[in-house]
């Protein structure tokens, strides 16, 4: 009896068991399939625009200005403008966003109570047609940043969604935000033949020499030079250069705060008398044809270099925003421009173009330095001496093959370099821990009248050259506070400062000579 009872338990049991496991696979494939289903919907979320042609009018409000737009000939005009030059990067941007705009979620009732959704009196209307010649109103109301988007509605529909969030502020861009801004001319700096800045009554002028100017130039490493009042050229040194050079390369706008501007407008961003006329004078490489002279022959072309001038006014500084107002010869815009790509040029002076590395002298150019310190003189000397040096070449001689190979000696030339301290030959490592030494940067520049006079712990250094111009050069180092020292060259009055402890470590070498390794 007792077996009969335990028996029935056990398949009641069993009977649970396959019932549960049905019941989960059951619940498993329900749940598989409502995934899937939302997924497949997701996947063909509605779009919130129901129009289907091709999307050819895009009119809203903003600032206070309509902003009418029609395409034709696959180009987004200003309705009632075609010559005003519409970004078309901007345009399309909007279009991508309308399109992409999904009924992602509906609002019940919304539309009873539309203030809640911020459609009351939306604050963004936006009427778009395709090219069937049907159009729909969108409303766009308020975000809501939990469910990450925002309230859209089609005009009449009486319908309210959630939609992509983007749309809100997509239609914030008036005709001067949508303006296609012409950046000008790009001018690689190694096509530069001359820059003329007139400021405050002055012109300042500056001339680019791509082979550079030895004459003027003891580093030779100088393209750019600044004209003084006598008429002289000084070269700018490496930094200043750079940034000079660089900053017209890239020049770049920020805004456009009017098109074709009226008097007034011109005068309240200063450019009725610009503060700073800045020209510069460069060539473009230009193709040309040239057509055949007879009948039959073909017409040829040709690459020149064409000279191009490119006039830059400037206006009014806006002190708030670091930039200025500015406008360019053939250009019908003001624009506005970062303080930092213009400083370069409107803060030119022949000492903001002060050599920071007097002393990169080619070693080549060097046959000796003179370093005088606490009454000492030392003396580093290069000797130069032309050696004759045989060369190989192989012509023919027995391969074992049949063919012979034979060998010819060709003399050739060399240059054999010594270098001695104080007439004691040293190593060229030595040498050129001393020249290691030497090469320090300048810290900053001077400003005018801040220079000290010159002190009896100056350290001096003279580079006696193998070179018709600049055959001596005397660079001095002049203590000035407990961190810098200041520099003189040929003389002149110091112009910028080095790391003390540069100087120290070069002191050191001086005294104690370099260690060889």
């Amino acid at each position: 009896m007792k077996k009969k009872k335990k028996s029935r338990n056990l398949i009641l049991l069993l009977a649970l068991l396959l019932a549960a496991c049905a019941g989960y696979y059951a619940l498993t494939k329900y749940n598989a399939a409502q995934e899937a289903k939302e997924t497949e919907s997701g996947e063909e979320a509605e779009k919130l625009l129901g129009l289907t042609g091709t999307i050819n009018r895009i009119s809203y409000e903003a600032g206070g200005e309509t902003v009418s737009l029609i395409q034709t000939d696959s180009t987004w005009r200003r309705e009632g403008d075609e010559n005003y030059p519409v970004n078309q990067g901007s345009v399309s941007s909007m279009l991508s966003t309308l399109k992409a705009a999904e009924k992602q979620k509906e609002i019940p009732d919304a539309a009873s109570k539309p203030a809640d959704y911020g459609l009351d009196d939306p604050a963004v209307k936006v009427t778009v047609g395709d090219d069937t010649g049907a159009s729909e109103v969108l409303w766009i109301g308020d975000v809501n940043t939990t469910a990450g988007g925002c309230y859209g509605m089609i005009e009449g529909s009486g319908q309210v969604y959630l939609t992509d969030s983007a749309l809100a502020s997509t239609f914030d861009k008036g005709w001067l935000e949508l303006l296609a801004v012409d950046d000008g001319p790009e001018i690689s700096s190694t096509k530069i033949k001359d820059i003329t800045i007139e400021k405050g009554g002055q012109t300042q002028y500056l001339k680019y020499e791509a082979a550079g100017l030895p004459e003027n130039d003891y580093t030779e490493k100088a393209n750019l030079f600044y004209q003084k009042e006598d008429g002289s050229l000084i070269p700018f040194g490496t930094t200043a250069q750079s940034s000079v050079l660089n900053k017209i390369s890239a020049f770049s706008y920020n805004t456009a705060t009017a098109y074709q501007p009226a008097e007034e407008e011109k005068a309240a961003a200063g450019l009725s008398e610009p503060a700073a006329v800045i020209t510069i004078r460069y060539t473009e490489e230009e193709t040309v044809t040239k057509k055949a002279e007879t009948e039959g022959e073909e017409d040829t072309t040709e690459t020149v270099e064409t000279e191009k001038q490119f006039v830059l006014y400037v206006g009014n500084y806006d002190e708030e925003n670091d930039q200025y107002f500015v406008s360019y010869e053939g250009g019908s815009t003001i624009l506005t421009m970062d303080g930092d790509n213009l400083s370069a040029l409107l803060d030119l002076s022949e000492r903001t173009i002060a050599n920071l590395n007097p002393n990169e002298i080619a070693d080549t150019s060097i046959d000796g330095i003179e370093l005088t310190y606490g009454g000492v003189t030392k003396t580093l000397t290069v000797e130069r001496k032309e050696a004759a040096e045989e060369t190989t070449a192989a012509e023919s001689e027995s391969a074992g093959d049949g063919s012979t190979e034979e060998t010819t000696a060709e003399a050739a030339t060399k240059t054999e370099v010594t270098y001695y301290l104080d007439g004691e030959e040293i190593t060229a490592e030595a040498f050129q821990k001393y020249q290691k030494a030497l090469k320090m940067e300048g810290q900053r520049v001077l400003e005018e009248g801040e220079a000290l006079p010159v002190s009896s712990d100056s350290f001096t250094v003279t580079y006696h050259r193998n070179v018709e111009a600049f055959p001596t050069v005397t660079i001095t180092y002049i203590p000035y506070n407990e961190n810098y020292y200041q520099v003189s060259v040929n003389g002149a009055e110091p112009s910028i400062v080095v790391n003390i402890r540069d100087v120290e470590s070069l002191i050191q070498i001086f005294q104690n000579g370099v260690t060889e390794e």
